[in-house]
């Protein structure tokens, strides 16, 4: 049986969304994203390399990040940034 959160991140499931990987590192600063094609579901569970990194409302043809500032203030999440 598979965890709750593989089976959410699952590619077939329509409320996942997979980001890029430069997709991914605005996520992970705390910025909103534009994705090329818009997800069909308004709230989704935002995915990279099929592993859930948190949830997003879609507002028009963007993700709203719902991370709290001072969790992705510093930059430090990408190695390139230490």
């Amino acid at each position: 049986m598979r965890p709750l959160s593989d089976a959410l991140a699952s590619p077939d499931n329509v409320n996942a969304f997979e980001l890029t990987p430069q997709e991914a590192e605005e996520w992970y600063r705390g910025r909103d994203v534009y994705p090329h094609a818009a997800p069909v579901a308004d709230d989704v569970l935002v995915t990279f390399q099929h592993q859930p990194i948190g949830l997003a409302k879609r507002i028009g043809s963007r993700l709203k990040n719902s991370y709290p500032r001072e969790l992705v203030r510093d930059g430090k999440l990408f190695t390139g940034n230490a």
